[in-house]
């Protein structure tokens, strides 16, 4: 019984403590449940010739070497006199402003391949009968290094090309790529192709890389002029950031 008469007075002391717990419980039920906000994701700007151009450029800059492969349709002079014609290379560059390559040229009697290296201003080129290294001719124009260039390099070109428009998706040696069509100017254009491409309207196509808008290949056509054919620079570009080593051969 005493027991019992003690347990009581106990219950009798926690009762406010149960009744605050009670209010408590009823104040979480009515609040209200606040969820969080997910945060959008922004929807990105639909692609444009401009913008694609723009990631090629800024890419093109940050490459430090590319194997490339030029078909050249039509009359590419090398030399002031206009005996050495050019109608392929391929080859290597690197930054800042190197060049090995072999050129396949035509000297009026016969078609010959020629090594080729430019380190800077230094210029060097395969004798045509010996073979024998020598420095290129100060009227020798062809530098492919220059693609590299920070003020007339292709870099440069793509940043000022005239009514880009974005064409379409092709495939470029297993690489989906963006199409891209513009318009350049002769002074654009002259130091890369030699001075070989003239004309006020220059048509050029691009394709760049839809994953990293690394740029896969280069097509620079202008129309026939004085019933001459039509002069086209189709160049493609592959191993991007490859380890190359260039080095003067005498």
């Amino acid at each position: 019984m005493i027991r019992r008469l003690l347990i009581i007075p106990a219950l009798l002391l926690l009762m406010p403590f149960f009744a605050a717990c009670s209010l408590w419980e009823d104040d979480e039920a009515d609040d209200p449940v606040v969820e969080e906000s997910a945060t959008p994701t922004p929807t990105p700007e639909p692609l444009t010739g401009e913008t694609v151009l723009s990631g090629a450029a800024e890419q093109w800059s940050a490459t430090e070497s590319v194997h490339f492969l030029l078909d050249a349709q039509g009359d590419t002079f090398l030399d002031a006199d206009r005996n050495i014609r050019l109608i392929s290379a391929e080859g290597d560059l690197a930054r800042p402003d190197a060049v090995e390559a072999t050129a396949r040229v035509d000297v009026t009697v016969a078609t010959v391949p020629v090594e080729l290296i430019v380190i800077g201003e230094d210029a060097y080129l395969t004798n045509f009968i010996s073979g024998n290294w020598e420095r290129a001719p100060d009227d020798f124009s062809y530098n492919p290094a220059l693609l590299f260039n920070d003020t007339d390099g292709l870099g440069p070109i793509m940043e000022d090309i005239q009514n880009p428009e974005l064409d379409g998706t092709e495939s470029v040696d297993g690489r989906s790529a963006h199409r891209v069509t513009g318009i350049v100017t002769e002074e654009q254009i002259d130091d890369i192709t030699a001075g070989s491409i003239s004309g006020e309207n220059i048509d050029v196509t691009l394709w760049i890389a839809e994953d990293n808008f690394e740029v896969l290949r280069l097509v620079i056509s202008a129309p026939p002029i004085e019933d001459t054919g039509e002069t086209t620079w189709d160049l493609t570009f592959t191993d991007h950031n490859a380890d190359v080593e260039i080095e003067a051969p005498i």
